[in-house]
This record gives structure tokens, C-alpha cells and sequence, in this order.
């Protein structure tokens, strides 16, 4: 009877963690920022973004205003935003963070993981990529970005754009822990059977 009854517990747990569902908060949303760049040379001959300047109070680029949405859309337009200096020709892999900021308290950052060239020429660069956002207190999820500069002299406009929507492929954490739990299924099996 108490073969029985361990069966009838281990079947359970099987079927509970079978069903069970992490209700992760991803992140869902856009925004836009605004600013100046200084290249390494004219639009259309340059291969990086030295750096960033904006119309914040410390010289910085900013969120422009209006452009949020979703788990956004509590930050003003005007915020200050960090951003990287990269290469984009040849593309850096990877840019960590692109972009960061802080408001009430939370953090907010965008890794890019891609840079690809679009469109580049005399008076107009368009680099896009995709990448992970995040803030705190949600996931980590899957992303896209846009930077466009135009303009013709040393000190470019740039406009941004960042997209998050979804959720960030398992690392293999899944698949580690259905191992875990069917290698501990088998041991017990051979233990209650001798």
C-alpha cells in the first residue's frame, strides 16, 4: 500500500510541475529619443559614433516627448538617456548597454545584440538592430532598435527608436531542469522497485 501511495504522489508532481507556468512581466512598449552625434567623419564616409549630446540639462540626448508607450509610458519626454559610442562599419557584435537611463527610481536599459547598416550616404545614416531590453522589475525580452543621423556637418541630429515585445529565448535553463527532474523520476522509480 505504501508503493501505492508513493506512486500516486510522484504522478502528481509530475503532472504539478508539468502544468505549472512562470507568469513572467515582460516588457511591452516604445520610445523615441532625441540628439546629437559626433561621427568620425562626414555622414556618409563615417564607420562609428565617437559621441552623444541633447538638448538635456547635462548636454545629454533625451526621451522625446509624446513617443512612449506601454511599460514606458510613465517616463517624460526629456529624460536623459546614456547612450554607447559604437562602431557600426565593421558592426560591433554587440553594444552593452546601447542605452540606459534612470526614472523614478527604475532603471531602464537596451543591449543591442546586432548592428546592421541600412542606408548610408552624404546626408543621411539609417543602423538598425535587435537586442534586449530591460527594466526593472520585468524580464529581460527580445527587442529591436533604429538610430538615424542626418545632416551634413560635425555635429549630426540623431533620432532613435527602441521596440520591445515578446520574451527572450530560453538559454537551455528549460531543458536542464526536465533532465534534472527525469533523472530523479528514474532513481526513484529503481528504488521503489527493489
Amino acid at each position: 500500500m505504501r508503493k501505492m501511495d508513493l506512486r500516486k504522489i510522484v504522478v502528481a508532481a509530475v503532472i504539478f510541475v508539468a502544468t505549472w507556468q512562470v507568469n513572467a512581466a515582460f516588457i511591452s512598449g516604445e520610445l523615441q529619443f532625441q540628439g546629437h552625434v559626433v561621427l568620425d567623419g562626414p555622414v556618409g564616409e563615417a564607420d562609428q559614433i565617437i559621441s552623444y549630446s541633447g538638448p538635456g540639462p547635462n548636454g545629454k540626448p533625451t526621451v522625446l516627448g509624446g513617443s512612449t508607450s506601454g511599460d514606458y509610458a510613465s517616463v517624460l519626454g526629456g529624460t536623459e538617456v546614456t547612450w554607447s559610442p559604437f562602431v557600426f562599419n565593421p558592426a560591433d557584435a554587440s553594444v552593452s548597454p546601447l542605452w540606459s537611463f534612470t526614472f523614478n527610481g527604475l532603471n531602464y536599459w537596451f543591449n543591442a545584440t546586432s548592428v546592421s547598416v541600412v542606408t548610408q550616404n552624404d546626408t543621411f545614416l539609417n543602423i538598425v538592430g535587435n537586442g534586449v531590453a530591460y527594466i526593472d522589475g520585468f524580464e529581460a525580452t527580445a527587442g529591436s532598435w533604429q538610430l538615424t543621423v542626418t545632416g551634413g556637418t560635425a555635429n549630426f541630429a540623431f533620432g532613435a527608436y527602441s521596440s520591445a515585445a515578446g520574451s527572450v529565448p530560453d538559454t537551455g535553463m528549460a531543458a536542464g531542469m526536465l533532465l534534472t527532474s527525469l533523472s530523479g523520476l528514474w532513481f526513484l522509480r529503481r528504488k521503489l522497485s527493489v
